[in-house]
Formats: C-alpha cells, sequence, structure tokens
C-alpha cells in the first residue's frame, strides 16, 4: 500500500477546513507523531496540533507535517 503525503513546513500553517482531520508531523530527533486533533481559534486562526489526550505539540517540536487522508483507497 502506498499513500502519498504532501509534507508542509513548520512555518505553513493548516487551513481552517482541515480541523476535522488527522496528520503526521515530522521530528528531527524521534520521527513520526500522529496528531489526531488539528485545533483553531475562535478567528480562524492556527491554534495548534494536539495528541488523543488534547495535549499540544510546540511549535518548534516538529520540522514538517502532513493531512492525512480521511478514506485511502487500498488496493
Amino acid at each position: 500500500m502506498i499513500i502519498k503525503l504532501e509534507f508542509h513546513p513548520a512555518s505553513e500553517k493548516p487551513k481552517p477546513e482541515d480541523w476535522t482531520k488527522e496528520a503526521i508531523l515530522f521530528n528531527k530527533c524521534d520521527g513520526y507523531h500522529l496528531a489526531d486533533n488539528i485545533m483553531f481559534n475562535d478567528d480562524g486562526s492556527f491554534d495548534g496540533f494536539y495528541d488523543f489526550m488534547m495535549n499540544r505539540f510546540s511549535d518548534d517540536f516538529y520540522v514538517s507535517w502532513a493531512i492525512l487522508p480521511e478514506n485511502p483507497i487500498i488496493e
């Protein structure tokens, strides 16, 4: 199975329409981390990536991120 992901630098923020999606974060020290929640403030500005326990990943924790597909096609 191959799933193509589009990685973005940490300086680029997700869009408000991504709030229901999951993301994968890349950290140079220990690899990949799953962000179960992408949160935004009331004004639509990006708040942060959060794990399943709602712990926020600090902005300097990751160097890149990618939105995970909601329903990947498996062939």
